[in-house]
């Protein structure tokens, strides 16, 4: 890819796109297939054993840890905490 006829944005919907493409994250779904990918957590204040039954997206791993360390949480982060694996969460 490149040259002066290449554009700006390129839009790829093949499984494979990651590997093209500095192996970032990707929401494609390609014929039944996706790049969906799990999310563990481990610690004190993390629920032990339960699998939770929501979507999960990258943007909400970075408001997760900041709430863990008890940091104060940026006014412009993207995402949210996700309550559901933390001790003391019920929904």
């Amino acid at each position: 890819m490149g040259g002066e006829h290449c554009g700006d944005i390129l839009v790829q919907l093949t499984p494979n796109f990651n590997k093209e493409h500095a192996y970032c994250p990707s929401g494609v779904v390609h014929e039944g297939y996706s790049l969906n990918n799990l999310c563990f957590f481990g610690g004190g204040a993390v629920k032990k054993g339960v699998k939770i039954n929501r979507i999960i997206s990258i943007v909400d791993i970075v408001p997760t840890i900041i709430h863990l360390l008890g940091a104060q949480m940026p006014a412009n982060v993207e995402g949210g905490v996700i309550w559901q694996a933390l001790e003391g969460f019920e929904e």
